[in-house]
């Protein structure tokens, strides 16, 4: 019961220290590091921008079929764009793209932090009076955040052409679709996407961070 305090105790102290390096960043934009967060960025896109395309075409392609057979027999077939289109932007896209990017960001972050603290550059950054979470963290936090919200949008646009290749090759005209989808997707349903992005790129950073600070050697 005690350790499972302390970790709680810990973990929030970690959530505020992160939440004032992140706000002292944003007060004082000067002070941010921003080739490193352009190279994280590049990072992050370079290993998973290549699995995108495949990824997201077939998972369109998959449940556009998915869809397309038992909505036919009760004749709701001119609805699959709609419910693939609704359905991708509104909650897989983010879905999936925090699936792809938890082990490549966790742990990479995890034991890129833990080895300087091993090697006491952490203790080094202190004793020169900068912030390590704000020189460790908060460039990486950005830099996820924002290629959270690329990685969505080219997660749903290959999702929704995975499903126009499924459904044009199942007779379904190119006008209805866009239709369909124009008409059941609304702009709260891709905002609402890309905000559960952010949310999910904030916390696997913010996991990564808080077991490489943690770490102990």
């Amino acid at each position: 019961m005690v350790a499972r305090v302390e970790r709680w105790r810990d973990a929030h102290a970690f959530l505020g220290r992160m939440a004032a390096a992140m706000a002292s960043t944003i007060v004082q934009p000067g002070t941010r590091r921003q080739r490193e967060i352009v190279c994280r960025a590049e990072e992050i896109g370079y290993r998973v921008l290549p699995l995108i395309s495949p990824i997201g075409s077939m998972f369109g392609l998959t449940l556009s079929l998915q869809f397309a057979l038992p909505t036919a027999q009760c004749g709701a077939a001119r609805y699959v764009a709609s419910l693939v289109s609704v359905s991708v932007l509104h909650e897989l896209g983010p879905l999936f793209i925090s699936a792809i990017l938890d082990a490549p960001l966790s742990a990479v972050f995890a034991g890129e932090i833990g080895t300087t603290k091993v090697n006491q550059g952490i203790d080094a950054l202190t004793e020169m009076g900068f912030d390590p979470l704000r020189f460790l963290g908060v460039p990486p936090l950005i830099a996820a955040v924002a290629m959270a919200v690329v990685l969505i949008v080219a997660m749903n646009l290959n999702a929704l052409a995975g499903m126009v290749a499924a459904m044009t090759s199942l007779d379904s005209p190119l006008a209805v679709l866009s239709t369909q989808v124009v008409t059941w997707s609304t702009p709260s349903d891709v905002f609402r996407g890309l905000a559960t992005g952010l949310v999910f790129g904030a916390v696997m950073v913010g996991i990564g961070c808080a077991r490489g600070m943690g770490t102990r050697g």
